[in-house]
C-alpha cells in the first residue's frame, strides 16, 4: 500500500472555524421590575418605626459589586457576588438574568435554563430574559420549546433586534434559510447599527457561498466587530489568501482577545504555516474552554505529531477526547499514529469512531482502509476506500490506494480505471512511470 493521506493539518482541522452565530442579548439588560408605587401616608408616622429589613440591600449591593466585577472582566468573582447575592434574596430577577447568561456563555446550558426558568416565574413578560432563555434551549436542541419562547419574546419588543436574532438563530438550525434570512434583514432594518445581525447574515451567506454578500455584511458589523474580522478572516482563507486571513484574524483577536473562534483561527492559520510556537501561544489559553477546549487540544496534538512528539500529541488527544468524546479529527489522528506505531487494534478503533462520527470524511475511511489491508481483510478495506474515492472522486491517494487494493485482490480490469484516475490526477507523480507499467500488465492479465 502506498500513501496515507496526511492532509495539511489533519483531518478536518485544515478548514477555519466560521463560528455559530451570535446570539446572546446584553448581559447587563436589566428587567423592568416592577413594584409597589408610591405610599400617601394619612397621618404622620408614630415614633416606634419597625427594624428595617436590610437583606433586600445587601443582595442589591452584591448585585452591584457583580456587575462592576463583570465590567472589569473578573467573571469567576462576578458569579460568586451573583450566587451570594441568591443566597440572601432569591426572588433577585437581575441576579437570575445574569447568572444564566453567564452559564451558558461559560458553555453550561442546562445550568442557564434552570437560572432563567426561576426568572421568568418571577417575571414572565421579560424580553431579553426570554431571548437568552430561548437561545439556551436551541443550543440543548429543544427548538420546539425555544419557539414558543422565542416568538413571545418578539411580540414583547417588537422593536429589539435581539429576540429577531435570536429567531434568525432557531430557523437556521431547523435549516429554514430564507425565513432566518428574514429575520436578520429585519433585525438590521430595526437597528441599522446591530453588529450581530450582519455577522449572522454573513454567516449566512458564507454557508451559502455568497461570499460577495458575506463580505458586504461583515464589513457593515463594524471595523471593530471581532466576529465580523473572524468572517472576513475566513473568507480570505477561502480565496486562497493566506496573509489576508491572517491579517484579518489577528485584527479579530486584538478587536476582542476572549473572542476564542479567532484565536483558533490565527493559530490554525499559524500551524499550517510551521509557525508552531506561536500557534501555541493562542491555543494555550484555549484548553479549558468548554466550547472550543476540544477542538484546540486537538490542533495541539496535529502540531505536536507534526513537531515530531508522538508522546504529546496522544496526551494532548487523549484530552481532548476526555472533553468531548465524538471529537472525530482526534480519533482520526490517534487512528493514525496508532497505525505508525502498527497497533493495528488501536488504529482500527479510533478509525472507525472517526468514521461513525463522520462518515463525509474521506480521509478516515481511506485510513481505515489502509488498516483492514494491514490486518489482512481485505474485502473491508476495498469496502472503506470505495467509500473514500464515492467521497473523494479527485484525491489522487485516494484512487491509487483502490487500483492498488483492487489489483491485490485479483480484480484487474476494476483496478484499471483508478490507477488511470490517479495519473490524470497526479501525472508528473514520481511513480508515474511504476504505476503506467503496472497499468499496461493488468491489461494483459483481463
Amino acid at each position: 500500500m502506498k500513501k496515507l493521506l496526511l492532509a495539511a493539518l489533519l483531518l478536518g482541522l485544515g478548514r477555519p472555524a466560521a463560528a455559530e452565530m451570535p446570539g446572546l442579548a446584553p448581559l447587563l439588560s436589566s428587567p423592568a421590575l416592577s413594584g409597589p408605587g408610591p405610599v400617601a401616608m394619612a397621618s404622620p408616622p408614630k415614633p416606634n418605626i419597625a427594624p428595617v429589613d436590610t437583606s433586600a440591600l445587601r443582595a442589591g449591593q452584591l448585585y452591584a459589586d457583580a456587575m462592576r466585577r463583570l465590567a472589569a472582566g473578573e467573571r469567576d468573582p462576578a458569579e460568586d457576588l451573583l450566587r451570594r447575592s441568591l443566597e440572601i434574596d432569591a426572588t433577585n430577577v437581575r441576579c437570575r438574568f445574569a447568572l444564566g447568561t453567564l452559564r451558558q456563555q461559560d458553555g453550561f446550558p442546562e445550568e442557564a435554563i434552570a437560572q432563567f426558568q426561576q426568572a421568568v416565574a418571577l417575571e414572565p413578560d421579560h424580553p431579553f430574559l426570554l431571548t437568552n432563555m430561548g437561545l439556551a434551549l436551541i443550543s440543548v436542541g429543544r427548538l420546539d420549546d425555544a419557539d414558543k419562547v422565542l416568538q413571545k419574546a418578539a411580540a414583547l419588543a417588537p422593536t429589539s433586534p435581539f429576540p429577531l436574532n435570536a429567531l434568525a438563530v432557531l430557523r437556521e438550525r431547523q435549516k429554514r434559510w430564507d425565513d432566518a434570512r428574514a429575520l436578520l434583514t429585519k433585525a438590521v432594518t430595526v437597528d441599522v447599527g446591530f453588529g450581530d445581525g450582519h455577522v449572522n447574515l454573513g454567516l449566512l451567506a458564507l454557508s451559502q457561498r455568497r461570499n460577495d454578500e458575506a463580505e458586504t455584511q461583515f464589513k457593515l458589523a463594524g471595523p471593530h466587530n471581532a466576529a465580523a474580522l473572524n468572517g472576513l478572516g475566513v473568507l480570505r482563507w477561502f480565496a486562497g489568501d493566506p496573509d489576508g486571513a491572517e491579517h484579518q484574524f489577528e485584527a479579530a483577536v486584538s478587536a476582542d482577545h476572549k473572542n476564542e473562534v479567532a484565536r483558533y483561527n490565527l493559530a490554525l492559520y499559524l500551524s499550517t504555516a510551521a509557525r508552531y510556537e506561536e500557534a501555541h501561544y493562542y491555543l494555550d489559553p484555549l484548553q479549558s474552554s468548554p466550547t472550543m477546549g476540544s477542538v484546540a487540544l486537538t490542533l495541539e496534538g496535529a502540531i505536536e505529531r507534526q513537531e515530531g512528539h508522538d508522546a504529546l500529541a496522544i496526551e494532548q488527544l487523549k484530552r481532548a477526547l476526555t472533553l468531548d468524546p465524538a471529537q472525530a479529527p482526534a480519533h482520526a489522528l490517534l487512528g493514525l499514529v496508532a497505525m505508525e506505531q502498527n497497533d493495528l487494534d488501536l488504529a482500527e478503533l479510533h478509525l472507525a469512531a472517526a468514521v461513525e462520527l463522520r462518515p463525509d470524511d474521506a480521509t478516515s475511511s481511506n485510513d481505515l482502509g489502509l488498516v483492514y489491508q494491514r490486518k489482512g481483510k481485505l474485502a473491508k478495506a476495498i469496502e472503506e476506500v470505495e467509500k473514500a474515492a464515492l467521497i473523494a472522486p479527485d484525491a489522487p491517494d485516494i484512487q491509487y490506494n483502490l487500483g492498488h487494493l483492487l489489483d491485490l485482490a485479483g480484480q484487474f480490469e476494476q483496478a484499471i480505471p483508478h490507477l488511470q484516475r490517479y495519473l490524470e490526477l497526479s501525472p508528473h507523480a514520481a511513480d508515474a512511470p511504476e504505476v503506467t507499467r503496472r497499468i499496461a500488465e493488468l491489461g494483459k492479465k483481463r
